[in-house]
């Protein structure tokens, strides 16, 4: 008889302890899964105005909001204009990432991921001075088995590690100047049919139907003035002067400007005390330092080119 109670108790005993288990392990997976959010990071877009920048290595900058526009904060009070459609892409591209795993949860690990304060990018979204969301994004690994790509990034007061399948070190890891439209003059080379100089140099190309040049009335052949209108049709400087103005730069000493079936630009050469700077209507409010290969650019060989006899 007490056997039988023995092997009745211990049955209970089992049962219990089978039901204590499988509870524990239903609660860890749970909680194991829970711990993956379906997004690395959620923002209210209409409250964010500020983003704090600190690229890996790097000074921290600022990207303002005010009137819809964003810029880049200067020193002082002073801020220019950014290409906008790349910042939204950014943040698109962030708040729609979705974690694919954890891969640590442990700090001494954040080295390896470079998601510490030092080797990532760390981004903190702003409503004003108060801080909606900040994240840390980290190195890119790909892998030549699979052709697959991960992204590691946490959120900054977070230890848990995710790996990602986009991208976006390559949206965040920027110098202030990469936010910055950098376009001095874009056009095809079918659509410039003029090109008109005054200053330094002074003349009048201009295209004819069967796609010669005419330099001041005299037609030319020369392969001098097709690289030059080539150079001359996609522009651009990431060479930013914020040390001058309109209110110093003085008058332009070589103007060029630039027509095309579409629109007209002009290019504004300056001299001032810190060098050559040019400005492109295109591009208003910004400066850009002249350097040997821009020069080359905006002055073109007319001297080379030979009158057709």
């Amino acid at each position: 008889m007490l056997n039988k109670l023995n092997s009745k108790l211990l049955l209970v005993v089992l049962v219990v302890l089978a039901v204590v288990v499988a509870m524990a392990v239903i609660r860890n997976n749970s909680n194991t899964v829970s711990t993956i959010p379906e997004h690395v990071a959620q923002i209210d877009t209409n409250a964010l105005n500020h983003i704090e920048i600190r690229a890996s290595e790097s000074e921290p900058y600022n990207l303002v909001r005010g009137a819809g526009k964003w810029k880049l904060q200067l020193d002082g009070d002073r801020k220019v204009p950014i290409e906008s459609k790349l910042l939204e892409t950014a943040i698109s591209n962030l708040l729609e990432a979705k974690p694919m795993k954890i891969v640590s949860r442990k700090e001494e690990s954040f080295d390896k991921y470079e998601v510490d304060d030092n080797l990532g990018t760390k981004v903190t979204f702003y409503n004003g001075n108060e801080p909606l969301t900040s994240v840390v994004i980290g190195k890119i690994d790909f892998n030549q088995q699979t052709r697959s790509m991960s992204n590691y990034v946490r959120l900054a007061d977070e230890n848990e590690v995710f790996s990602l399948n986009a991208a976006l070190n390559f949206d965040w890891n920027k110098k202030p100047a990469d936010w910055r439209n950098k376009t001095l003059l874009q056009a095809s080379i079918a659509q410039i049919n003029k090109v008109e100089a005054q200053g330094t140099q002074n003349f009048i190309l201009v295209k004819q139907e069967n796609g010669s040049w005419l330099a001041n009335g005299l037609p030319l052949d020369s392969n001098a003035i097709d690289v030059f209108v080539n150079g001359i049709a996609n522009l651009s400087s990431p060479n930013f002067n914020d040390e001058v103005n309109a209110g110093t730069v003085g008058e332009p000493i070589y103007t060029l400007q630039v027509f095309t079936e579409t629109n007209d630009v002009g290019l504004y050469l300056y001299n001032t005390s810190g060098g050559l700077v040019v400005q492109s209507s295109a591009n208003a409010g910004n400066y850009f330092n002249v350097d040997d290969n821009l020069k080359a650019k905006l002055f073109p060989p007319v001297e080379e080119a030979e009158e057709v006899e």
